[in-house]
């Protein structure tokens, strides 16, 4: 009884679109009665829950959360530090393409998927959370990176040589000079492709 007056509070402390996750509940009792409560709430309307773990006081607008804003909630409640995956630089660059149900996060922590909830309780997509490998932490500086992360992504039995001559024509000169000269950030085999696969003028021509 206690749990469910102090979470109707905390929900009640916040804008209606504020997303509010089941971690940030925990201290009001045991994970099972903040479960029950929980559940009491969605089914009396009082609340909505947009993925496993994340919810929202039920709004008469219809104004629900992004996917990408109810993602970082529910990785930021794990305290995870995130970004858009390689398939995001890919798309960019034109050299993959995404499912439109499909959203995936690279964290730093263990791999994982849940599911967004649309405003009639309908799975809607699905995010999946990789675990990022170390040298990609270092991936989201500058143009030249993001390339290397998006070929990375690709994988080395879909990145070509004429993929990625028409990736990094993109890229501005000094960007070009970075991404041919970034040995230590490429795995080893994308690193080998560059500088194997190459003429000298076509070198040349991607600096």
């Amino acid at each position: 009884m206690w749990t469910s007056a102090f979470i109707r509070a905390h929900f009640l402390r916040f804008p209606e679109n504020t997303l509010i996750t089941r971690r940030d509940l925990l201290n009001y009792g045991t994970q099972d009665a903040v479960d029950s409560a929980l559940r009491r709430m969605r089914r009396n309307g009082f609340i909505k829950r947009l993925a496993w773990g994340v919810y929202v006081r039920t709004t008469s607008n219809e104004n629900v959360p992004s996917t990408e804003q109810i993602s970082s909630a529910k990785i930021a409640a794990f305290h995870r530090t995130s970004a858009p995956s390689g398939i995001d630089e890919a798309n960019q660059h034109g050299v993959a393409e995404r499912g439109e149900s499909e959203v995936v996060f690279e964290v730093d922590g263990a791999s994982s998927s849940f599911l967004v909830f649309g405003a009639q309780g309908k799975p809607v997509c699905r995010i999946f959370l990789r675990r990022r490998v170390a040298r990609k932490l270092q991936l989201d500086m500058s143009p030249a990176r993001k390339l290397i992360k998006a070929l990375w992504t690709l994988g080395p039995e879909s990145c070509t040589p004429q993929i990625i001559q028409r990736a990094a024509r993109n890229l501005d000169r000094s960007s070009r000079r970075e991404f041919h000269l970034a040995h230590r950030w490429m795995p080893g085999w994308l690193s080998d492709m560059i500088h194997g696969f190459t003429t000298v003028r076509d070198r040349l021509a991607m600096l």
